[in-house]
């Protein structure tokens, strides 16, 4: 619907030559339009409102942020290079509601030659993820730290694990409870539980274990992660005696978490 407004002002009627002239006459009109009805003016709601998506699960990737070596276990030895040779082996696995592992992913990075003072980033690590988790299921992060004493061997049982990794670690192979294991037994266990006779529990052994470290995320506080930004952010430094020599080793990693609607 339109309406219309019209103003006028005259200023006068001048007679001059016989002419009547109009001047000082402004003429301005307004348009106004107005706007049409609301579909909806009390701003009820819907008949049929849309059903709200319900949280019912989530991804995890476990990412590797930093790993720094403070001070090595070798530095103090007069006739040695002054560097440790570093494993680190770390693993991701899914929990059910009884605590028992149900799935698995993991890694093992190194060897390799490290001074102190040095730091690797997380470029040089690699992510393992688990997909689908229920949300009732919780996650266990564990880390292994291992200066090794023979370079050759640990390179040969750190490429095989890692090519097994590709075939086992997604299974559902296995259900030891996790919380007392290291990281390399644990990694033992998926092996051995997928029918691979590869025995690191003993390499591991006849090595310096420098950091054991089992992390536990239960459902409450990976429900309350995934409302809170989806990130679990957690730091370790590592540090000891072995044999007389001091030793101190930092890790930092982070959790990410990304919910399932349905």
């Amino acid at each position: 619907m339109k309406a219309y407004s019209i103003l006028c002002k005259a200023g006068g009627l001048l007679l001059a030559s016989g002419m009547l002239l109009l001047s000082g006459c402004d003429i301005l009109e307004y348009l106004f339009e107005e706007d049409s009805p609301s579909s909806n003016p009390d701003n009820s709601q819907p008949s049929n409102p849309q059903p709200q998506p319900v949280l019912v699960g989530y991804n995890a990737t476990l990412e590797i942020a930093d790993f720094t070596c403070y001070n090595g276990e070798e530095d103090d030895y007069v006739t040695s290079s002054g560097q440790d040779e570093i494993t680190f082996i770390y693993t991701i696995l899914e929990t059910d509601q009884n605590g028992w592992t149900v799935r698995s992913n993991y890694h093992g990075w190194g060897p390799y030659d490290i001074f102190a003072g040095e730091a690797y980033n997380s470029q040089y690590f690699e992510s393992l993820s688990l997909s689908q988790i229920p949300l009732d299921h919780g996650l266990v992060i564990t880390l292994n730290i291992v200066e090794i004493e023979d370079y050759s061997e640990a390179q040969s049982t750190i490429d095989s694990i890692n090519e097994y990794a590709e075939y086992v670690k997604l299974a559902n192979t296995f259900n030891p409870e996790p919380y007392s294991k290291t990281a390399i037994e644990i990694v033992g266990d998926i092996l051995y539980y997928s029918g691979i006779g590869l025995d690191i529990v003993d390499w591991a052994d006849d090595d310096d274990l420098l950091a054991d470290q089992v992390d536990v995320g239960n459902p409450n506080l990976v429900y309350s992660t995934l409302l809170g930004g989806g990130q679990l952010y957690n730091g370790w430094v590592f540090s000891g005696t072995n044999n007389t020599d001091n030793f101190e080793y930092g890790v930092n990693y982070i959790v990410h978490l990304t919910p399932i609607y349905q």
